[in-house]
């Protein structure tokens, strides 16, 4: 199997903490409006150009994360539905591997494979729908949830290589464990 790129990953881990991404930012958005009456902002040392600029650009971010949601919900109305079932048990209502296993009536093994199967769709979908590796780092790579997304992934893909060459199975299921939390 072709090895899944981060960056599809962390579009569907901000798909996941999308609403508490768009929430903290309009509490944010929300605080920065509050110090602009009676002129609290040039208190600060924010001119009203800043303060302008400032607003917009936070809502502008907010607007991104959404148009994000909006793109994952296209993609997976584009891949198979079991594959997008599997996606959504798996990273959005956080089954494990053995609950995912249990429920589509698969063994453990097959669950990792469908689960693996069904991001490469995902990843292929976002290609084919123009949301390429380019296009996310155009529009998303300098954003400070996405970068930390990436670094999530990146660490979890790192554990999942680890776990892979492992000989030991106790190493493996411990390993496991931690790419799975």
């Amino acid at each position: 199997m072709e090895k899944l790129a981060t960056w599809s990953k962390s579009i569907l881990l901000c798909y996941n903490y999308n609403d508490s991404i768009v929430k903290s930012i309009d509490e944010t958005l929300e605080k920065f409006v509050n110090i602009g009456f009676g002129s609290k902002h040039f208190e600060r040392g924010y001119s009203t150009e800043e303060y302008l600029f400032e607003l917009q650009r936070l809502e502008k971010r907010s607007v991104k994360i959404n148009l994000l949601k909006q793109i994952v919900d296209e993609v997976l109305g584009l891949i198979t539905p079991y594959s997008a079932n599997i996606i959504k048990d798996k990273i959005f209502n956080n089954l494990s591997y053995s609950q995912l296993a249990d429920k589509n009536n698969i063994s453990l093994r097959s669950a990792f494979r469908h689960y693996d199967i069904a991001l490469q769709e995902f990843e292929n979908s976002l290609n084919f729908a123009g949301h390429t590796e380019e296009w996310f780092n155009d529009n998303y790579g300098n954003e400070v949830f996405m970068v930390r997304f990436n670094e999530r992934v990146k660490n979890l893909n790192e554990i999942k290589i680890v776990c892979q060459n492992s000989k030991a199975p106790c190493v493996k299921e411990k390993l496991a464990v931690i790419v799975l939390a």
